[in-house]
Order: structure tokens, then C-alpha cells, then sequence
């Protein structure tokens, strides 16, 4: 389990700062223990980002790796 602040430093999970972000969305269900956090970032995809060993949950991929 996954710690995240909005604070004065920007979005922060587990106490860390993220970098790069532009844009956020966090929303939480009243009943569930369980958060939908999606984050809008200014980044470079990496030719080899297929083989970081990250899931994405079984969504299909947003990013065009060229």
C-alpha cells in the first residue's frame, strides 16, 4: 500500500516528491479503502520502457513507443 499527499511540494507518494507533473486526479470511492490516482506528466518514453517489469493494471498501453 501506496502513501499519497497533495501538499505545497506537489503530489508526493510514499513522502517522495514526483517530478514532472502536470496535471493530477485522485479520487476515492466512500466505501472502498482503495484510491484511483491518475497523474498527467511531462516525460520521455524510453525505447526499451516495455521491459521495466511495471504493471499497468491490464489496461492496453496509452503511450506510442516509436
Amino acid at each position: 500500500m501506496h502513501k499519497v499527499e497533495i501538499n505545497e511540494l506537489g503530489v508526493c507518494l510514499d513522502g517522495k516528491p514526483l517530478e514532472s507533473v502536470k496535471s493530477y486526479s485522485l479520487a476515492q470511492k466512500e466505501t472502498e479503502n482503495v484510491a484511483n490516482l491518475l497523474l498527467e506528466l511531462d516525460a520521455t518514453i524510453l525505447s526499451n520502457a516495455r521491459n521495466t517489469g511495471f504493471s499497468n493494471g491490464g489496461k492496453e498501453d496509452k503511450a506510442k513507443i516509436q
